[in-house]
């Protein structure tokens, strides 16, 4: 839906690993799905922070779809 450098300049999901924080955007582009279960240490960030405010007239901005599913998984109870 975003393509990083076109749409937005830095922000949105990063993972933990050994080494610190890893920000997915580099490595998927327009179309791609990020598949993760829900308890994998993420974090997301903000997009373009150093904006002010955001212009909902325009297509560009980090776009994202995010499916929850851990009724699926019988955790519902969890939320």
């Amino acid at each position: 839906m975003s393509k990083k450098s076109q749409d937005f300049i830095k922000g949105g999901t990063a993972f933990e690993t050994t080494n610190g924080y890893i920000d997915t955007a580099q490595f998927h582009d327009i179309g791609d799905i990020i598949l993760f279960k829900y308890n994998v240490p993420h974090e997301v960030t903000p997009v373009n922070p150093e904006k002010e405010s955001i212009d909902w007239s325009l297509p560009t901005g980090k776009w994202s779809v995010v499916l929850e599913l851990r009724d699926t998984h019988n955790l519902s109870h969890q939320k």
